[in-house]
């Protein structure tokens, strides 16, 4: 689990960490999906907050998605922060222009994936059985395919490395294509204000393929870095050449 991996160094933080999956990923039930919207998961956000946490202060985390959670929340309840929300990190996450996003591709395949992208997720919402059966058959190209992209290096820790399949094998193909919209039209600019009150760790590893350092970068900048206390630490990859575990 998502705990057991955040303490799997043998550190018990002094704070109580509340983890929870997405909603229509891991264990969380699906919702309509007029609702497979990041505004959306920024008032399950609120929920889970209220159900969980009703009282004293807090710290946001979120990677990747988790991150445009933390910005939509601060959108949505800008009051929050200052107050009752007294720090954040933003793990590898963007405030906008994912259609942009080329996954360290070459330019040929980028324009192929710009045209085959849309009738996936297309096939994936209208025809989640075809799909899901394809993915089966394609297991090992995609569990492949996963790995290149989740991590810069072959030198991972198996169990991550199978953790990472199965969050993502586990995650219906059409709740996928239900958030595809959303994420393409990410705009989370607007956001960034509330942030600027409050201590932000924003963490980012300089060969990420999936969102890009300078998506991180510009979060950064827009907090203003040198004047609201941001840390803005990128993680080097392994350097070109570098040996590779067997």
């Amino acid at each position: 689990s998502a705990a057991e991996l955040a303490t799997a160094n043998g550190h018990r933080p002094a704070a109580r960490l509340v983890f929870y999956d997405q909603r229509g990923h891991g264990t969380s039930g699906r919702g309509d999906a007029a609702h497979a919207t990041i505004e959306q998961l920024g008032a399950d956000l609120e929920a889970v907050l209220e159900a969980r946490v009703p009282r004293g202060p807090v710290v946001l985390v979120g990677h990747s998605m988790g991150g445009m959670t933390v910005l939509a929340f601060a959108r949505r309840r800008p009051e929050l922060f200052g107050d009752r929300v007294v720090g954040a990190a933003l793990v590898s996450t963007s405030s906008g222009n994912l259609g942009q996003l080329d996954f360290g591709l070459p330019q040929l395949l980028t324009r192929v994936r710009t045209a085959v992208l849309p009738v996936a997720a297309w096939t994936m919402r209208r025809r989640p059985a075809i799909a899901e059966h394809t993915r089966r058959l394609a297991k090992d190209v995609v569990s492949a395919a996963t790995r290149a992209l989740s991590f810069s290096s072959a030198d991972v820790a198996p169990e991550l490395g199978h953790y990472v399949d199965a969050m993502i094998a586990g995650t219906p193909v059409d709740v996928i294509a239900e958030f595809y919209p959303a994420l393409v039209r990410l705009d989370q600019s607007g956001a960034i204000e509330p942030l600027r009150r409050v201590p932000v760790l924003v963490l980012t590893g300089d060969t990420d393929r999936m969102i890009p350092a300078e998506h991180s970068e510009l979060i950064a900048r827009e907090l203003g870095r040198d004047e609201h206390g941001v840390d803005f630490v990128v993680v080097p990859g392994p350097a070109p050449g570098a040996a590779r575990a067997p």
